[in-house]
């Protein structure tokens, strides 16, 4: 009775959130949608669209795999943003699943512990601070990294062979490249594990690094070509002069996804940055002293996902 009251607890703010779209949402594209992909959809129509403009730079991303995906469904039932609406709201959807799955494997974790920590997850994905980016479709390109990034965290603690777990890996980390700038860091984030008792012999386990590592290079290097910084981005400020503004700006960041008309953003950001400070330490002491850091490679990724993100 606990377990299935925790389901539909966990389900709640999915089904509002689901409610809440599919009686706001309008078939007019908003904002960057009218250049992306709207200039694409144009070209097409006009017969004038090439290859290479699949790849042309939109702000610092280069969007050839969303580019494929506005054409697929133009082509099967014409522009209608509210179709990427429903893929947003099921991304979602596929990174609260993902993350049950790594809450599940966690060592010493039961069902119910493990259904506690999913409905925290489901009300953060769900978050009514987030209703206006369920409305607007071009959303799913900066989600897809993060929900790759889950994906290669599934991959690299599955009971795969090595050369699957690279061969997925290199594909999760492409299209996450050539869908939101963001994505090339799952180059980094995302080598492929050894398996806890390898059964590939270390020539073999170092020809499929060695691809892993030629795929990376040519991928991030074919990005840069041609690549102009978008001329009307602020520059780069430098952390040493500015370092108590930029702490504020990300403290308030966080605390804004938890805003409410009664709650301090700025004291909300301190409290969940410390906690999340806290957290990582106590990992890295832990993995220090019993050398179990496979226990905490799915949350030390995904925070540093974060973080590096937070960082650029």
């Amino acid at each position: 009775m606990t377990i299935a009251a925790l389901l539909v607890l966990g389900l709640l703010p999915a089904l509002l959130m689901l409610h809440f779209v599919t009686s706001n949402w309008l078939p007019l594209p908003l904002w960057d949608e009218w250049t992306t992909p709207g200039d694409l959809l144009v070209d097409w129509c006009r017969g004038t669209l090439t290859f290479g403009e699949l790849f042309r730079q939109h702000n610092e991303s280069r969007k050839f795999f969303p580019a494929l995906l506005y054409l697929c469904l133009a082509k099967i039932g014409g522009w209608d943003v509210r179709v990427t609406m429903a893929l947003v709201f099921l991304s979602v959807c596929v990174i609260a699943a993902l993350t049950h799955r790594i809450l599940r494997q966690t060592p010493r974790a039961t069902t119910f512990s493990a259904l506690i920590a999913w409905v925290a997850v489901m009300f953060l994905c769900f978050s009514g601070s987030q209703f206006e980016n369920f409305l607007w479709g071009i959303q799913i390109e900066p989600l897809f990294p993060g929900l790759a990034l889950l994906a290669i965290i599934a991959v690299n603690t599955s009971k795969l062979p090595f050369h699957w777990r690279t061969i997925y890996n290199i594909g999760l980390a492409l299209v996450a490249t050539y869908t939101f700038a963001n994505g090339m860091l799952l180059w980094a984030l995302g080598v492929p594990l050894p398996p806890d008792s390898p059964r590939s012999s270390r020539k073999s386990l170092t020809k499929w690094y060695a691809l892993y590592a030629a795929c990376a290079v040519v991928s991030i290097s074919i990005y840069f070509i041609g690549y102009v910084r978008p001329p009307h981005h602020p520059p780069f400020v430098s952390i040493t002069a500015h370092f108590r503004e930029l702490a504020l700006y990300v403290v308030l960041w966080v605390g804004g996804f938890f805003r409410t008309p009664n709650v301090n953003p700025e004291m909300t950001g301190v409290v969940v940055s410390a906690l999340f400070v806290a957290a990582i330490t106590s990992a890295i002491v832990s993995i220090a002293r019993k050398k179990n850091w496979r226990t905490f490679y799915p949350p030390l990724l995904i925070s540093a996902y974060a973080c590096i993100t937070a960082t650029v």
